[in-house]
């Protein structure tokens, strides 16, 4: 019992009781303890996690506290009055609200304590101190014993009894001795190990008169036993709130916004690539807070084909789970034009080809018919340069063969008189701004006369892909001179349309006006291709009119 008293004796001083805390909180391996700065925790550190539990003194029947230890907590984030701790390992029970913790600082103040006290309990054999304990001071004796076993348990090992108890001082029976022993040696031990000592006493002193109290002892200890260790349950994988869009409008940024519960993630990565492509382009997600995560589908994927992905998120223990479709499975977006979007914006090159022919009041007068019409083939290439100043370059050939009169010699014998020119061009298209270019081009060619040349000029308000308004003049020698605007325009992604207004005098360098309107409706039949049927009609005037139609076929890639 001195050996107790020695223990006691051994306590951190009472500036260090600030030292040890309560478990207040407990939220998965997350654990809150009322111990902050002042406790000397550092994240990182390992501290002891002790379960309290309640024992009956054998002899008095007192009820005592004590407690034993569970395992330890690594130390997670450390706050002025709170810290995390976190569970990294198995402990012999879950953590529960109560439980207590001991500072590193207390636990080694305690251990020195205790190896300070150890030549006192060498001493504490002698026959003067064994007088001084007696049944009815065995309580305080205990609650001293108790205190000194707070933490490690190391502090009461000088309790456990030797393998043969001493001679029996005058005044303590050597039951009392006996039983007082066992009661020490199990303070700070585990419910089971404690059963098995009371065991093994009741089995070596079967007429104990302190029988029914340590039965009844092992019975309360017994239901306190700790489950066998077993190892930490894997974290619950994270779950997605919510349904990831399944489409999205051309040009609008393919973000990737994901709000996750259960396991803590670290980190995260996005697959994109268009459909039936081998390799995926990796961007990683960027964490906004707990349980958000953010990333974007890069630009050059989002097309009209649509695109692939798949989002992967790191949760701690290393593992990468997948949250929303796989690679071998990964989830499609389709992509859909807006009012106004092009066929297809991802290409830096387009052909045209374009095939027109216009009735311009061909008929009979008197006996003899006066042909009034024309045929215009054009052709170019565009490249899409896209720098600051300068948009694209375009080249490109066009023929033109019409015959007619002019209005003036259409009541006499005249017959029409054709006109033929092949003519090439180069054009250059400028960024005013984003929203307004200016294209100009120059031109020439070969007529039966001789060379042609001319020009031509165009303002384009809007973007050339989406919808967009044309304004512009051409002249070329031995064709004529044309004044035109166009709106180009798609009512639905695949339906791009056309609405065309001109006043010129193509059909024959007369200088006499003509209007026409022309109309085209295109169908994109594939990511590359579309075609169109064109619909127009020219008016010299109210007698000399007529209709016209034509095709247009666009590659783009």
């Amino acid at each position: 019992m001195v050996t107790a008293g020695s223990a006691a004796s051994a306590q951190p001083a009472p500036e260090a009781a600030h030292r040890e805390g309560t478990v207040v909180r407990v939220d998965g391996d997350l654990l809150v303890v009322d111990l902050g700065h002042d406790a000397g925790l550092v994240e990182g550190d390992r501290v002891p996690v002790l379960r309290p539990l309640t024992v009956r003194h054998p002899i008095t029947g007192q009820a005592l506290r004590d407690r034993y230890p569970l395992g330890t907590l690594q130390v997670y984030s450390v706050g002025e009055a709170l810290s995390v701790l976190r569970l990294t390992g198995a402990l012999l029970r879950p953590p529960a609200v109560g439980d207590r913790v001991v500072s590193p600082a207390l636990a080694e103040a305690t251990r020195a304590a205790t190896r300070a006290a150890t030549p006192t309990t060498t001493r504490a054999t002698t026959p003067a101190a064994t007088r001084a304990v007696t049944p009815t001071t065995a309580p305080a004796t205990t609650r001293a014993s108790t205190a000194a076993d707070e933490w490690p348990v190391t502090a009461v090992a000088a309790a456990t009894p030797p393998t043969a108890p001493p001679p029996c001082a005058p005044g303590v029976a050597a039951e009392e001795r006996a039983v007082l022993a066992v009661f020490l040696a199990t303070l700070g031990q585990r419910p089971a190990e404690r059963v098995a000592r009371w065991a093994s006493y009741l089995r070596e002193h079967r007429g104990s008169p302190w029988t029914d109290r340590i039965r009844a002892e092992i019975v309360s200890l017994t239901s306190a036993a700790p489950e066998a260790p077993r190892a930490p349950a894997a974290p619950p994988p994270p779950v997605l709130r919510g349904a990831p869009a399944e489409s999205l409008r051309l040009g609008d940024p393919a973000l990737v916004a994901l709000q996750l519960t259960g396991a803590q993630v670290l980190g995260g990565r996005i697959g994109a690539r268009r459909p039936g492509a081998e390799s995926y382009v990796m961007v990683n997600l960027t964490r906004e807070g707990d349980g958000f995560v953010r990333g974007e589908v890069p630009r050059a994927l989002v097309t009209l084909e649509g695109f692939e992905y798949f989002v992967e998120l790191d949760v701690e223990g290393g593992a990468a789970v997948p949250v929303v479709g796989t690679a071998g499975n990964p989830r499609r977006v389709s992509v859909e034009a807006g009012p106004g979007d092009a066929p297809d914006p991802r290409g830096r090159t387009r052909i045209d080809l374009r095939a027109d022919f216009a009735d311009v009041g061909s008929r009979t007068i008197g006996t003899r018919y006066v042909a009034q019409r024309f045929v215009l083939i054009e052709g170019d290439f565009l490249q899409r340069v896209d720098t600051r100043a300068l948009y694209g370059y375009r080249v490109g050939f066009g023929v033109y063969g019409g015959e007619g009169l002019p209005l003036a010699s259409l009541p006499g014998d005249r017959v029409s008189e054709p006109s033929t020119v092949v003519y090439g061009y180069h054009e250059l298209e400028f960024a005013l701004s984003d929203f307004v270019h200016l294209i100009a081009r120059g031109q020439v060619g070969v007529h039966r006369g001789g060379l042609v040349g001319g020009a031509q000029a165009r303002l384009r308000i809007g973007y050339e892909q989406r919808t967009n308004l044309v304004v512009g003049g051409d002249v070329l020698t031995e064709v004529g001179q044309k004044a035109f605007f166009a709106l180009n325009f798609h009512p639905h992604p695949a339906v791009p349309m056309l609405a065309q207004g001109e006043v010129f005098n193509q059909s024959v360098a007369s200088g006499d006006p003509m209007f026409r309107v022309v109309g085209q409706v295109g169908w994109r039949a594939t990511r590359w291709l579309t075609l169109a049927a064109r619909g127009s009609y020219q008016l010299r005037n109210i007698q000399n009119g007529g209709f016209g139609a034509g095709l247009s076929t666009t590659f783009d890639w």
